[in-house]
């Protein structure tokens, strides 16, 4: 893993690459209306191996890709760059510790409150989406406007990447997700993008949370929230065969106490 660095600070080379591709696009009056095909075919061939490092450097370590590149609110409602809190980091260190082991990453938080779980998580669920392709991503929140909040996370790391890095979008709406695929269907055959998905849904959704899909990439938020009925629901029937089963795919169940006796705090006890 990295080392913890000055929040909100990019790695040196990083923020010159930055600045060096903005001066780049800032060349061209039609830089916006142009595909992502003709703009790395006006890079240089070292420009875009350059390109291909960082995306490697961003697949290999989330830390990496987080600080240098995933933008999210503060407290003060202010932009920074994502450098994790002592706790965030005992989180991931967890799912590094899973990983290693060749196994399914899955991992029930019981937590306390304002350690930046959602944050880290979600930025995790973004991460794995934009540059890993084929994965299927699964939000689940307590109820629609939870599950919103945590859509417009992820949708804000995405829209603050630079232009160099970010997968193309074929939808940001929330009622079918984030798709990172080409935007023109018909394009699709001869130019796909990396047909990654991002969907979101709340706990008292009537249809099967997840059904139908293999997921690579699935948080519960809050889970303690949930009518248990719901929650034991979307465990035992929805998701118990929907994870992959590899070391490629992570699970989070997260959130704050709420009382005993539940299904959540059953399945929390050893077994």
């Amino acid at each position: 893993m990295s080392l913890i660095v000055t929040p909100g600070h990019r790695d040196a080379d990083v923020h010159e690459m930055v600045a060096h591709f903005d001066r780049i696009a800032a060349k061209y009056t039609d830089w916006e209306k142009i595909s992502s095909e003709e703009r790395f075919s006006r890079l240089k061939k070292a420009e875009r191996d350059a390109i291909l490092e960082q995306a490697e450097l961003c697949i290999g370590d989330f830390a990496y890709a987080a600080r240098n590149f995933f933008w999210i609110t503060n407290k003060r409602g202010e932009d920074q760059l994502f450098t994790l809190w002592e706790a965030q980091w005992l989180i991931l260190a967890k799912y590094y510790e899973l990983k290693a082991k060749g196994v399914a990453q899955k991992i029930m938080l019981l937590k306390a409150r304002q350690i930046g779980a959602s944050v880290l998580i979600e930025n995790m669920i973004a991460w794995r989406t934009m540059f890993f392709p084929n994965t299927e991503a699964l939000v689940v929140s307590v109820v629609q406007s939870d599950a919103s909040r945590l859509f417009a996370m992820m949708l804000h790391v995405y829209d603050h990447m630079p232009w160099w890095l970010k997968p193309q979008l074929a939808s940001r709406e929330e009622k079918d997700g984030l798709w990172f695929e080409h935007p023109d269907p018909d394009q699709r055959r001869l130019r796909p993008g990396i047909n990654s998905r991002i969907h979101v849904q709340h706990s008292t959704q009537v249809s099967g949370v997840g059904m139908g899909k293999t997921l690579r990439a699935v948080h519960l938020s809050e889970y303690g929230k949930y009518l248990q009925r719901d929650f034991e629901r979307i465990i035992e029937s929805d998701l118990l065969h929907a994870i992959a089963d590899n070391a490629e795919a992570f699970a989070f169940l997260e959130s704050t106490g709420h009382g005993v006796g539940s299904y959540a705090h059953k399945l929390w006890l050893p077994s």
